[in-house]
């Protein structure tokens, strides 16, 4: 938990200030270890971003309705949380009443709706089984509420007394081409809006393939759009999130309307007992296969070979079988499911699943006929609840971030600590095991004098 608090810190700590008068925008990408928790995190990004002053969050949720909806269900699960999903409405008529985990009492609590509490609602503007549909009820569902309609959007007189709006989209022209089209239909100057743009799998579809330099050369369908809306939205910050970054870090840095992360690029820590690949293979191992054993090396140890007798011979893949599905049912019943809770600091955001895993990665041996020996998955890295139901502070400005102190500053500006934030129920510990690079950018310019990147 602790780690996960410091790594969605230092996320959101390398993002604009969302209530600064000069806008600008950020592009970065994040990278991690396949399967090891990048979910979680961004999560954790979102959460503490509109605690920050970010109102609108698009989450672009892969090319796949199901990954989209998978991603929609995590989100409202351990961010958006009942009361906000709900609003009003009673439980059997969510998009959830047929989730187990919704009657197992597994989506987070704010106590009541956050608005009521001091602080801010988030609106959810996709659901689990809609994807962002072209706003028939009226385009006023975008249009942000201002407490002092002389003062702009970012102001904090308004940031923090308006509504987040969330919407997770698929990679799809068609949905990103109504998303456009409805921004430029909304009264709110857009120049106002402090916008975050999570890409999930960045790698996919985002990367602009075309050659530009060819005559009559247009961008990929997707990348256009996600320009498009870099364009339009000049407070937007894009992160992307990703495995394999070979293909975002390659993009042309010149072109300025693309997503190459001049701003920064982060490495994910291995999480505490990840199964990766270096765990089954010997990648690193300076020894000749002669001499290598059950004792020194990981292959030998976890990778049995396939013998068939002959080609009728399915022996090995129905032991391979009983022994997944034995594993399984061990995980499953490792440990009881938690639900999850903001009513107390102790209280951990549970698995998205009832079928959560040991808290410890463990063995059972195989027979070294053939197979391959299965590991029970390490836990996922457990996400940052967002408003708590403890009473929020009123609204206060900014803290200062990085980007406007000197590096003598002794204080911090902590995404954690907005003014409505619900603050961490952890003690954040700062490791060294994350890589932060900076990549360069232009001197941004404030109304009074022009600055130069973050120190």
């Amino acid at each position: 938990m602790a780690v996960l608090d410091e790594a969605s810190d230092r996320v959101v700590e390398l993002l604009a200030d969302p209530s600064d008068e000069a806008a600008y925008q950020s592009k970065g990408l994040v990278v991690g270890y396949v399967q090891s928790g990048k979910t979680a995190n961004f999560t954790g990004v979102v959460a503490k971003a509109v605690d920050a002053g970010y109102r609108l969050v698009i989450v672009l949720g892969g090319t796949l309705n199901l990954l989209r909806a998978q991603t929609q269900r995590r989100l409202d699960m351990e961010l958006v949380g009942r009361e906000n999903i709900l609003r009003g409405a009673p439980d059997h008529e969510s998009d959830y009443a047929d989730d187990p985990a919704w009657a197992q009492g597994n989506f987070l609590t704010h106590g009541g709706l956050p608005s009521s509490r001091g602080g801010f609602d988030i609106v959810r503007m996709t659901t689990r089984d809609n994807d962002y549909k072209s706003l028939l009820q009226g385009i006023v569902a975008l249009e942000f509420e201002k407490q002092e309609p002389a003062l702009p959007l970012y102001d904090p007189r308004n940031l923090h007394r308006s509504s987040a709006r969330l919407m997770v989209v698929k990679k799809n022209k068609t949905v990103l081409t109504k998303l456009v089209k409805d921004l430029n239909k909304i009264k709110t100057p857009l120049g106002e809006i402090p916008v975050l743009i999570i890409d999930d799998e960045s790698d996919e579809a985002s990367v602009n393939t075309s050659n530009l330099s060819k005559p009559d050369a247009e961008r990929t369908a997707i990348n256009e759009k996600i320009s498009e809306l870099l364009r339009i939205l000049p407070r937007a910050q894009y992160v992307g999130y990703t495995a394999t970054p070979f293909a975002n870090v390659f993009i042309d840095p010149s072109d300025a309307e693309d997503i190459f992360p001049k701003d920064f690029i982060i490495s994910l820590p291995r999480p505490a007992g990840y199964m990766g690949v270096q765990v089954f293979h010997d990648l690193d191992l300076d020894l000749p296969p002669s001499e290598r054993t059950f004792a020194n090396s990981n292959e030998k140890e976890h990778v049995r070979d396939i013998v068939l007798n002959d080609e009728e011979d399915d022996s090995c893949l129905r032991k391979a079988m009983d022994m997944f599905m034995l594993t399984a049912a061990m995980s499953c019943t490792a440990r009881p499911t938690v639900g999850v809770t903001a009513t107390s600091s102790t209280t951990p955001c549970s698995s998205t699943s009832p079928c959560a895993p040991p808290t410890t990665a463990s063995f059972s041996p195989w027979p070294p006929a053939c197979g391959t020996r299965a590991a029970t998955p390490a836990p996922a890295a457990t996400p940052v609840c967002a408003n708590s139901s403890k009473p929020m502070s009123p609204p206060s400005p900014m803290p200062v971030p990085r980007a406007k102190r000197s590096p003598q500053a002794s204080t911090s500006w902590s995404p954690s600590s907005g003014p409505h934030s619900c603050g961490s129920a952890v003690t954040t510990s700062r490791s060294s095991s994350s890589t932060v690079t900076r990549t360069s950018r232009p001197v941004r310019p404030t109304s009074t004098s022009a600055r130069s990147g973050r120190s």
